[in-house]
């Protein structure tokens, strides 16, 4: 991975004069979201719409990539997911075409909803 980053310049010009910098993180950092907000309640409204029941926030127990966005942007962020808990990076990881589907619309009627407002 460093070497291609470090190649970039032989691709680009614009890489010769602004090189990728990498830097390697052992532990991630956690993150968290207040959950009072209307971001959140719009999206959470929107889970339980399309599921049929009520979403309750809750705390992730594995790190992902939007920590980045919460910790080094400040931007308030959930996770939304269509994955199988407890299955999350592990071997037989795996997700169910129907939850996948539901997981999609809602993400898209949270969307419509936030972005309409």
């Amino acid at each position: 991975f460093e070497q291609a980053m470090a190649a970039l310049g032989d691709v680009d010009p614009w890489f010769k004069t602004k090189p990728v910098r990498v830097s390697w993180i052992k532990d991630m950092y956690p993150c968290a979201c207040a959950g009072d907000d209307d971001f959140t309640r719009t999206t959470l409204q929107a889970v339980s719409d399309v599921q049929g029941s009520t979403a309750q926030a809750g705390s992730m127990s594995a790190w992902f990539d939007a920590a980045h966005i919460a910790r080094h942007l400040n931007i308030p962020l959930l996770g939304v997911s269509a994955g199988t808990s407890g299955k999350p990076h592990s071997a037989d990881e795996y997700v169910v075409l129907d939850d996948l589907h539901d997981g999609a619309q809602q993400v898209a009627l949270a969307l419509h909803r936030l972005l309409r407002a």
